[in-house]
């Protein structure tokens, strides 16, 4: 009983997001839903999170970066929307992943008004995100590599594999509390897969 506990926490826990370290510098990289990529890394000697955009003109780009100093984005119908510093003030951006323009604001009254007039306020569910929003499926330096490969795929494959042969022994009889507790964690894992996978807004 007390092993099942332990693999249900942590299935749990891999549901949840956290912020992802990579390697000694804590810099990551994640492709964002039309394949631009948000990173954090290492710049005047202090960490600074920024997009890159590949279809960007190289002389709009700040220090190789089309907007740097987020502070939190969403993604939503092609758009990457959110906060950054500039000047030790806070404005808002819209930036259009297909084409990487971009429209700054730096009054959030106008900014919301932007928003609904463009339509980029999600129906649902607004995903904010302010650090790597990968959980499982994660783009990083040399040491989150070892990370993954070597303690978090083998804990999620181990947890699995423990998973679904007992499912299998019991003959997936439902009536017992365990498979029923087992079906809903790899689901749970399943759903966060699908969220790295697809981490846009609804």
């Amino acid at each position: 009983m007390n092993q099942f506990i332990k693999v249900g926490i942590i299935m749990l826990t891999l549901f949840f997001p956290f912020e992802s370290k990579c390697g000694e510098f804590e810099s990551w990289w994640q492709t964002t839903p039309k394949g631009n990529i948000i990173g954090k890394e290492k710049w005047n000697n202090e960490y600074v999170i920024g997009i890159v955009c590949k279809n960007a003109d190289k002389k709009s780009k700040k220090n190789g970066h089309t907007l740097k100093n987020l502070e939190k984005w969403y993604f939503y119908r092609s758009h990457i929307i959110g906060e950054f510093k500039d000047s030790s003030s806070t404005k808002y951006f819209v930036l259009d992943e297909l084409n990487c323009e971009y429209s700054i604001y730096k009054n959030e009254n106008d900014f919301n008004i932007q928003i609904k007039q463009k339509r980029l306020k999600p129906l649902f569910w607004t995903r904010w995100y302010n650090s790597n929003w990968g959980v499982i499926i994660t783009s990083c330096d040399f040491g989150e590599g070892i990370n993954f490969m070597f303690i978090t795929l083998p804990l999620i494959i181990a947890s699995t594999v423990i998973m679904v042969i007992y499912l299998i022994k019991s003959n997936f009889n439902f009536s017992r509390k365990h498979n029923l507790i087992f079906i809903f964690l790899i689901s749970c894992l399943l759903i966060r897969v699908l969220l790295d996978f697809f981490p846009s807004s609804i």
